[in-house]
């Protein structure tokens, strides 16, 4: 009989540089200064981020970062 230890899974990649500056630039500067491609690509991992958390049962409300911060 062979016992089968699962390999260890390995953690997702973090966002790709890019992004991250992207969301830096945003932070900064505003979404405004982006471009047509750079604010596209943003709203669409936005949009992924959410999926993922609607998908886990989470919520975000627009009254979330009040009681977030209390």
């Amino acid at each position: 009989m062979v016992t089968r230890i699962p390999a260890r899974q390995r953690p997702a990649a973090g966002p790709p540089p890019e992004i991250l500056a992207l969301i830096a630039r945003c932070l900064d500067d505003g979404v405004e200064v982006l471009d047509a491609a750079a604010s596209g690509l943003l709203r669409e991992r936005a949009d992924r981020l959410l999926t993922a958390f609607t998908t886990a049962g989470l919520t975000l409300s627009a009254g979330a970062v009040h009681r977030l911060s209390a």
